[in-house]
């Protein structure tokens, strides 16, 4: 049987600015809190010197070591950082991670994160693609642009990885995340 794994998108310093994103971190937390995943991913979004964020967005915020910390309250809950310099994190390391994680590679995993109209839609098309179910844990999202773009990411998921896989559940045991 599969572990009930979640992956935590970019949960960092810098993404931490909103009111939104601060409750969607604050969220998180308590989700973590009930310990009920036995493993848990994180991604961290590094922007970079000549980045394409920077070359062809001109955004350059994300690059100090400061911004793109994962709170230190959550470490103790997370068994593999993913680093990134994209939307997404490496298929390679992402499924390298899942696999020493689960011991093969998952039929799902769990989403969680900002922001949800660009890294968390992204990261749950590439799960999609490759045929692992991305369960998104929509109370524990959020998007740093606010409500509108958190919508429009909710609406393009619902129609690239169906409304299935969007979950508006507060799980409070792993026998609720079984039966997802």
């Amino acid at each position: 049987m599969d572990k009930n794994i979640l992956i935590i998108v970019d949960i960092q310093n810098g993404f931490i600015q909103t009111a939104e994103t601060h409750a969607a971190y604050e969220n998180i937390k308590e989700l973590l809190n009930q310990k009920i995943f036995d493993a848990v991913i994180a991604t961290k979004f590094v922007n970079v010197k000549n980045s394409a964020f920077e070359r062809m967005m001109n955004w350059t915020q994300m690059m100090d070591t400061t911004s793109q910390s994962i709170p230190t309250d959550l470490h103790k809950y997370i068994h593999c950082i993913i680093e990134k310099h994209t939307y997404t994190p490496s298929k390679h390391k992402l499924f390298h991670a899942l696999h020493t994680l689960n011991n093969t590679i998952p039929n799902k995993v769990f989403i969680v994160g900002v922001d949800t109209d660009a890294c968390v839609t992204m990261t749950t098309i590439m799960l999609f693609e490759s045929r692992i179910r991305p369960i998104v844990l929509t109370k524990y999202t959020a998007s740093t642009g606010g409500i509108t773009l958190h919508k429009a990411g909710l609406l393009v998921m619902k129609r690239l990885i169906g409304n299935n896989q969007l979950i508006d559940l507060e799980p409070k045991s792993k026998n609720e995340l079984n039966s997802i």
